[in-house]
C-alpha cells in the first residue's frame, strides 16, 4: 500500500519521455474510489493536468510513466480532491455509522493498483500523536466522502 503523502511531488512523464510535472492532488469519488491524479504543469503559464488511474504505465520509488504520448483530460468541478480547494478530505472528520468519531484525516493508504482508498491515518490531535502517534482505520466494507465527514460502515 502507498499513501498519498508518499506519492505527492513524484514527477509524472510521458510514454515518450517528456516530464509534464509532479502529482499534487487525488481526484476522488464518494465511494473512495480514486478517478485519479493532478498534476501541476511544468513552466510558467503551464495548466494542471489529470491522469486516470488507467493512464499508468509503471510506477516505482521515483516516478510514475503514462502509457499516453499526449494528456488532454479536463480538470472536472465534481468530486473530492485530497488537499486542493475543491471538497479537500484532508482534516475531514471520520465516523463510524453511530457518529462516533475516530479522528481527523491525515492521510490516505492506496490499494495496489492505486484505485481505492484502502485506509484513512487519522489524528486525534497533536499530543494525542505525540504521546500516542495516529491511528490507520483499514475500510472493512463501505465508505461514503461527504462534504463534511467520512463515514466508514
Amino acid at each position: 500500500m502507498r499513501t498519498f503523502k508518499n506519492l505527492k511531488g513524484f514527477p509524472v512523464y510521458l510514454s515518450d519521455g517528456r516530464e509534464i510535472g509532479k502529482t499534487k492532488d487525488l481526484l476522488l469519488r464518494e465511494d473512495g474510489k480514486v478517478d485519479g491524479f493532478i498534476v501541476d504543469g511544468k513552466g510558467w503559464f503551464q495548466r494542471d493536468y489529470v491522469f486516470r488511474i488507467s493512464d499508468i504505465q509503471s510506477i516505482n520509488d521515483e516516478k510514475i510513466v503514462l502509457n499516453a504520448s499526449d494528456l488532454a483530460v479536463e480538470l472536472s468541478e465534481k468530486g473530492h480532491r485530497f488537499i486542493e480547494k475543491k471538497n479537500p478530505i484532508l482534516h475531514l472528520p471520520v465516523l463510524n455509522e453511530e457518529g462516533e468519531s475516530y479522528g481527523l484525516v491525515e492521510d490516505v493508504y492506496l490499494s495496489q493498483k492505486l484505485d481505492t482508498i484502502v485506509a484513512y491515518e487519522v489524528t486525534e490531535g497533536f499530543f494525542t500523536d505525540v504521546t500516542v502517534g495516529t491511528t490507520t482505520l483499514h475500510v472493512q466494507n463501505e465508505q461514503s466522502i461527504g462534504k463534511d465527514a467520512i463515514i466508514l460502515y
